[in-house]
């Protein structure tokens, strides 16, 4: 290629307008006022501008120097940047603060029931608004939920944003929930708590849940209000499992999960009428399987016992059969005269039995071992011959929830438990 001295002066006036436009760019992203969809802008240029100018580039490298130090600070974390960063839980070992956490479960399983007592019991402490985005369910279910009295209570603390027709006549569309959700992106939004039901409806026109490409830019967006300070609640829903009923998973795009900070698979116990949070992500907090009932009265959630909310009507029979053994042998009996008796009831799965007879351990039967029956275990009750558990809620100093009790949410008017519940006795450590 011939070149020129006008060539060459042509050139290098190109590049230099090149990088001179670029550097007046990174100069307004540190503009205090700049929006961030303006920054959005100014950044995806500047990757455009970057990528010209490289390929004028001649490749040389040089020295991780002050200067070259200095041109990267922008984008450096400083312990400065972090001091008043702490971990804060809106309900412990469920949901943190300031996080993105999705909640997936089978239709009519009670993800929109929970997280409607989990945003009315918020309001009641720590946080100043719940902004909740339904596209999933319809004005006869919103009523049959009580969100009239909630938002009764609440007031404009309370949004609940949903296409329905007003009694104004006007009719709300989809379109109309997005603008609400975009303006929030112009707002402080710490101590917020805001909700998607279902996550999936938000996704763009003719967008495929399947397929992270479409998935990954909801998430983005969903990040940009977690970084603005909002707790983000994701409801979504579970694949059909292909053999086990208990086998589900979250259904759709792997960017649900990797986006999100934590993750629960969520279950109802049609016997107990309890709901199991089981976490399937854990990236922060101190997550673990927590169990509820649901508390019509007054719209909220009393916490109880993990394991008896997960129990089957044949689960309470086998346990009390060997509460009813253990209590009626005239010697304590050994493990395997508790198995064998069990086998002559009836109960010949062996695998459930043993189960429940572990999960039984220092809550209905305690064991010792007797040198005179060659150290084997003995089963003896516990002092007190519970049959059912007390539910117990609980609060805890690192929740939002401290101090408060289920009873108090929404209505001053004590509970009436049913005579089945009223006879459980949890022993829980309050933290």
């Amino acid at each position: 290629m011939d070149l020129s001295v006008d060539k060459i002066k042509q050139d290098l006036a190109s590049i230099k307008a090149l990088k001179k436009e670029m550097d007046d760019l990174r100069g307004l992203l540190l503009d205090e006022y700049i929006t961030q969809d303006a920054e959005n802008v100014i950044r995806s240029e500047i990757i455009k501008l970057e990528s010209e100018l490289s390929k004028h580039k001649v490749q040389q490298l040089g020295d991780i120097d002050q200067d070259f130090l200095n041109s990267i600070n922008i984008t450096r974390v400083e312990a400065i940047d972090l001091e008043d960063k702490t971990l804060v839980y809106l309900y412990e070992n469920l949901i943190v603060k300031a996080e993105i956490t999705l909640i997936a479960a089978k239709p009519s399983s009670g993800k929109s029931l929970t997280t409607m007592a989990l945003s009315n019991m918020s309001l009641q402490n720590n946080i100043s608004y719940v902004f909740y985005f339904d596209l999933d369910n319809s004005p006869t279910t919103l009523k049959k939920r009580g969100i009239d009295k909630i938002e009764q209570r609440w007031g404009e603390r309370f949004q609940y944003h949903s296409p329905i027709k007003k009694k104004n006549g006007r009719v709300v569309k989809k379109e109309d929930i997005w603008n609400v959700i975009t303006k929030l992106k112009t707002r402080n939004l710490q101590n917020i708590l805001i909700v998607f039901d279902s996550a999936k409806n938000f996704l763009k026109a003719g967008a495929d849940r399947d397929k992270n490409k479409d998935v990954s830019p909801l998430m983005d967006f969903f990040r940009v209000l977690r970084d603005l300070g909002a707790t983000v609640i994701l409801l979504h829903h579970t694949n059909k499992p292909n053999k086990d009923l208990g086998e589900l998973t979250y259904a759709g795009s792997s960017a649900w999960e990797e986006d999100s900070s934590n993750a629960f698979l969520l279950s109802y116990n049609d016997y107990k009428k309890t709901f199991i949070f089981t976490p399937f992500k854990n990236r922060i907090g101190d997550i673990e399987e927590i169990a509820f009932v649901y508390k019509e009265e007054n719209h909220s959630l009393s916490q109880v016992e993990v394991e008896w909310a997960k129990e089957t009507q044949l689960d309470e029979t086998i346990r009390d059969e060997i509460i009813d053994f253990i209590k009626t042998s005239h010697q304590k009996p050994i493990y395997s005269q508790i198995m064998k008796h069990m086998q002559e009831m009836g109960f010949t799965n062996k695998d459930k039995v043993n189960a429940i007879v572990q999960t039984g351990k220092n809550k209905y039967w305690k064991t010792t071992k007797i040198p005179e029956k060659n150290f084997k275990d003995i089963y003896e009750l516990m002092e007190s011959d519970t049959r059912i558990s007390q539910i117990s809620p609980f609060s805890s100093d690192k929740s939002v929830f401290r101090g408060i009790k289920g009873n108090e949410f929404l209505s001053d008017k004590s509970l009436d438990t049913s005579d089945k519940l009223s006879n459980m006795n949890i022993d829980r450590k309050i933290v």
